[in-house]
């Protein structure tokens, strides 16, 4: 049944403008000419729709000035190439004529691609979970002329996507100015001065607070945390391998093997290739969403690459080491940064196509002895678990099939490794997978960080020609001016730089002088880190952007971690770096005052400020030992 949407908004207000409020802004410049607007856009995500009857806008001035003189609601659809549930999306509803003419007829489409506007893609992201106690992509949000967010949904079937949109439509025709007045409803969120400056003992509850929480999450059978869809969570899984560092506790080490065996035995690892997909559907980690995103692995090589230095007799460094090689091999451009992903779907549109295998493929390729035993080593019998065919999930023990076989351990485990390998190179001549081809910052800085990691692997000395490589597009192309680019489409920028652009790249760029020990590189790091932090430490709080066509959001305290370190606590976990590095005080009394607030939020779900309370153990300890301030 179709909730009663004019019910539901009333509601959503009734509670929202007590957690968010919002200030109106101008907008500026001319309409919009009318047509779908995003043929052949720099975008790959964008361009997939522009063929779509839907007369999908662009997000810039004309458009949200269309809107206010036409009276319309604004229709944000927002979603990226990479994702299944988008696409599907797409072709249920998007390319549907009735659908199309009544979204043209009442409302003005936009089309984002979260990845070229991702503070714009949190905050939306930000509305519907608070509205809807759940988000994601694809996410629509229906938005007053004046920017203010009224309603949100998340995919679904076309039937009940038609009823919905004719129901806002009928509520915004019917009482429009009481819609208008709740969407714009002020309610100030004023920050205070920190009342509890941090300082050891402080910082020390919050680890304990973050280690409960972590432990009472964790899936002590299968790994990970929670217990159904599972996700890396690396943000909580680098700072508890750093407490496993710093302390001996069987049970955080037990809470990192499991996980790690699990993510990479399973089927969020490609075996075939090498790197992780970025999520499973279900508690065992054994069919995933297909999407590989850079972020992702670029992050979960430097983890397993730092794992290993603690457990070194877990092949912790094989799986790095072949997460690095997947993105030297098949993410790298002429250009030297790392491409964004790869689809979750082919080019046939099946998700997971380019990955998948039956029985009479793997015999084709491996010929029948080796087809046997890959099969008993990873997995494949009975009916597939998708319609594409089996996925493949491989331990890496292989006793059990030189056994049956008896053969070596040794040769099994090289046989199987050549098959693999025979696999790669054959889906690579055969199978099509799409790829989105921008060039991130943020991203690119994240993965810098993961390659100077990697830099001494006299093994693969690709690992330092990558990261020269990215450091050098990020500094020649993306750094102009004392400013950021987000992405590059040609000599023209696209897309919106944000917090999480300048704190990852500043950090790629750190550990890209820690590398090489050049005074210009580190000054250079210490020069963006300096300009990110004037251009988003607003106050006594965080904006994620400088500019926003969206009516104004105030600032933040703190940012929860997302599948990425906050880029706050990376900002400030830097600024200590630069502060030893330099002997500079005044870096190291900002980021106090930074650190030292948001304490309800922190000790609600501290499992979810991870790097925050990670970046405030380390001010602790520079505190300590540095006694830079009395």
């Amino acid at each position: 049944m179709v909730l009663d949407l004019s019910v539901k908004i009333l509601f959503m207000y009734s509670s929202l403008v007590r957690i968010v409020s919002f200030t109106t802004i101008s907008f500026f410049l001319c309409l919009h000419a009318q047509g779908n607007s995003l043929k052949n856009h720099p975008s790959p995500y964008l361009a997939l729709h522009g063929n779509d009857p839907v007369e999908w806008n662009d997000w810039q001035a004309n458009t949200a000035q269309k809107a206010r003189d036409e009276d319309r609601l604004l229709f944000f659809s927002v979603g990226y190439f990479s994702c299944h549930w988008c696409h599907v999306m797409q072709r249920e509803s998007y390319k549907n004529p009735d659908i199309a003419r009544f979204i043209n007829k009442h409302y003005i489409p936009v089309k984002i691609d979260r990845e070229l506007e991702p503070a714009l893609d949190a905050r939306l992201i930000e509305f519907t979970q608070n509205t809807e106690q759940r988000a994601g992509w694809p996410l629509n949000v229906f938005i007053t002329p004046e920017g203010h967010p009224l309603f949100s949904a998340l995919y679904m079937p076309p039937e009940k996507f038609k009823q919905v949109l004719e129901r806002v439509n009928q509520v915004w025709q019917e009482d429009r100015n009481r819609l208008r007045y709740l969407a714009s409803k002020i309610n100030e969120v004023q920050i205070s001065d920190a009342d509890k400056l941090l300082d050891k003992d402080r910082a020390a509850q919050m680890e304990n607070l973050f280690l409960q929480q972590a432990r009472s999450f964790h899936d002590e059978f299968e790994g990970g945390f929670g217990s159904q869809n599972k996700f890396p969570h690396t943000p909580a899984l680098f700072y508890l391998l750093e407490i496993a560092e710093n302390k001996e506790s069987l049970e955080i080490d037990e809470i990192l093997k499991v996980t790690l065996d699990a993510m990479a035995n399973n089927g969020l690892f490609d075996h075939v290739g090498g790197g992780f997909f970025r999520y499973s559907v279900d508690p065992s980690w054994s069919i995933p969403h297909f999407e590989k995103m850079l972020y992702d692995n670029a992050e979960l090589a430097r983890l397993y690459w730092l794992a290993d230095e603690l457990y070194p007799d877990r092949g912790y460094k094989i799986i790095a080491q072949r997460t690095f090689e997947f993105m030297s091999r098949d993410m790298s451009t002429a250009q030297g940064a790392l491409v964004a992903s790869f689809s979750a779907v082919d080019d046939k549109d099946i998700e997971g196509g380019y990955y998948l295998w039956d029985e009479p493929q793997l015999l084709s390729v491996l010929g029948e002895e080796n087809s046997q035993l890959l099969k008993a080593h990873c997995y494949v019998y009975g009916t597939p678990q998708l319609a594409g065919g089996h996925h493949l999930r491989c331990s890496r023990d292989v006793m059990a099939e030189a056994a049956e076989m008896t053969i070596s351990e040794e040769e099994a485990a090289e046989r199987i490794a050549d098959s693999l390998e025979l696999l790669r190179k054959h889906r690579e001549a055969k199978r099509v997978l799409p790829v989105d081809t921008k060039l991130l910052a943020g991203w690119n800085g994240l993965a810098l960080s993961a390659f100077c990691a990697a830099s001494d692997d006299q093994d693969n000395p690709q690992f330092r020609r990558t990261a020269d490589s990215i450091k050098n597009y990020l500094t020649e192309t993306l750094w102009r001016n004392m400013r950021l680019s987000r992405a590059m489409d040609g000599k023209n920028s696209i897309g919106s730089a944000s917090i999480e652009d300048y704190a990852y790249v500043a950090r790629g760029l750190w550990d890209y002088a820690v590398l090489t020990g050049n005074d210009e590189d580190f000054a250079l790091a210490r020069q963006v880190h300096q300009v990110g932090w004037a251009l988003y430490r607003d106050g006594n709080g965080w904006r994620s952007t400088k500019k926003t066509l969206l009516a104004e959001a105030p600032p933040k305290e703190l940012f929860t971690d997302s599948p990425l370190v906050s880029p706050a606590s990376a900002l400030s976990m830097l600024g200590l770096d630069i502060a030893k590095h330099y002997g500079d005080n005044e870096i190291v009394e900002r980021t106090r005052q930074a650190l030292s607030r948001g304490w309800d939020s922190i000790e609600q779900h501290a499992f979810f400020y991870a790097s925050h309370i990670q970046a405030q153990n380390h001010l602790a300890r520079f505190l300590e030992k540095e006694t830079v301030i009395q």
